[in-house]
Formats: structure tokens, sequence, C-alpha cells
């Protein structure tokens, strides 16, 4: 009987701490020194992006999914020319503080977007959400190489610009 009530116990926090994980939408920070040498952070979450920012789809086909599918979100570049942050490179950091490091220029050349939903869901943390940077790999067969499938960081907490 003891290793019953154990087993349910165990069972209903691993339930419970799943669906609170997925409750909780993290903030996507956004920071560096704008055009005016001001330095701001700025958090945002996925109704902000949606509500502040056009949205684009990609479709695409990536390593990580087993089929074509399709992501919205706002243009990297939409979002960092708001807040007129400019620079020369991109850090960006993951939960788990994976960290790398895009171009500024990449933003301007393939319109990577930071997607919120894919094929029309919100991604989640347990899905390489909520916020995934995606460059259009199917567009641009030149992206299609282990460098780029590094820059496409999910669960990203920060973006950071560099001058």
């Amino acid at each position: 009987m003891n290793i019953v009530s154990v087993c349910i116990g165990l069972l209903t926090i691993w339930f419970t701490s799943t669906i609170y994980a997925d409750a909780l939408i993290p903030s996507l920070v956004i920071k560096g020194q704008t055009d005016k040498q001001n330095f701001i952070a700025v958090e945002l979450n996925p109704d902000d992006i949606t509500a502040n920012f056009p949205t684009y789809e990609i479709t695409t086909r990536l390593p990580w999914v087993n089929h074509f599918a399709t992501f919205s979100g706002a243009r990297l570049k939409d979002i960092l020319n708001h807040y007129r942050l400019f620079g020369r490179q991109i850090h960006l950091t993951a939960l788990n503080d994976y960290t790398v490091t895009i171009p500024y220029l990449d933003i301007y050349r393939y319109n990577p977007i930071i997607a919120i939903t894919q094929d029309q869901k919100p991604l989640k943390i347990r899905n390489y959400g909520p916020y995934w940077l995606i460059y259009p790999m199917s567009k641009y067969s030149e992206l299609n190489t282990p460098k780029y499938h590094a820059r496409m960081i999910w669960q990203i907490k920060t973006i950071q610009v560099e001058k």
C-alpha cells in the first residue's frame, strides 16, 4: 500500500510540475545600446510580440522536425529596429544558458523570425519554445549547414545587441 501511495504522489507531482512549467511563459529580454547611446532592456511575451510587430511565416524543414513546418512570429530585424538597436553582432542565450552569436547582417540577408508558434500552435518550453530563432532553410540552401543549425537557438531568454 505504501508503494502505491508513493507512486501516486510522485506521478501527481510530476504531472502538476509539467503543467505548471508550461503555464509559466518566460519573458524574452531584448537589450543593448540604442543609437542614442542609451542602454535599454525590454521584456516581451508572446502577446507583446503579436500585438506590436507584423507577423511573418516561414515554412521550412528543420533537422529537429520530421516534416515541413510553418513557424510564425516577428522578424528579428523588426524587433531590433523598433528599439533602435543596431550593431555588429547579436548574442542570443537560451534558458539553459546555451549562447550563439550571429552577425547583424544575417537579419537583413535572411530575415529570420523569432517564432512563437509552430503549425499554428504556441511553442511551449517542452517543444523548443516559447521563442525560437528560425531561418528560412528551405528558401536558402546555403543555410542547411551545421553553422546555421547551431544559430537556430530555441528557448531563447535574452537577445543582446553588441555595437
